[in-house]
């Protein structure tokens, strides 16, 4: 995927986006959600860009997803089953 097609999210760099996430990662989202809608890209300096669905209806959708085109497939299944037995 392309960066130019992902979600907007903060401009800072990766590495200041982790340090403020792992100070506040609680707020820190919850301030993207304010700012660029549920939907958003965060850069974190130890892992590729995430984006974040922070709208609870579209669960359902990411955990559908086809693993193909969602390729966080097994970190997917490995957070969704603490949530949801499906």
């Amino acid at each position: 995927m392309q960066t130019s097609s992902l979600p907007p999210g903060p401009s800072v760099g990766a590495l200041t986006q982790g340090v403020l996430f792992h100070r506040d990662p609680l707020g820190v989202p919850r301030r993207c959600q304010r700012r660029y809608g549920d939907v958003f890209t965060l850069r974190m300096p130890t892992a590729r860009q995430m984006v974040v669905v922070a709208d609870p209806s579209a669960v359902g959708v990411v955990a559908g997803a086809d693993p193909v085109v969602a390729t966080t497939g097994a970190e997917r299944r490995r957070i969704l089953g603490i949530a949801s037995p499906r």
